[in-house]
């Protein structure tokens, strides 16, 4: 299966982020020209808004987004060790939408 996986990351809070969400998503949507899309990041938000998406996993202001998937277990938050001042999120998907 063959899917598109743009990443976001928003610099900016509130209700600007929540616009910015919103445009990334609908960015994605026009790429993805139709094909399933994995859509994560920094939002800046604990509750992005992307129209035509479902979250799949999150811890605090990163979220992993899908389209066209669903997940397939629930989301996890491994260990960031010296990565990045944001923890990794995993999400496992699979093709279908949700219900």
């Amino acid at each position: 299966m063959a899917c598109r996986s743009p990443q976001a990351h928003n610099g900016t809070c509130g209700n600007t982020a929540l616009g910015t969400s919103a445009l990334a998503a609908t960015s994605a949507l026009d790429w993805s020209a139709g094909a399933p899309v994995v859509l994560g990041g920094d939002f800046n938000t604990r509750h992005p808004v992307a129209p035509g998406f479902t979250a799949v996993a999150g811890h605090g202001v990163d979220h992993v987004l899908v389209r066209g998937l669903r997940a397939a277990g629930p989301g996890r938050v491994p260990d960031r060790g010296r990565l990045s001042d944001h923890a990794p999120v995993v999400a496992n998907v699979e093709e279908g939408s949700v219900s």
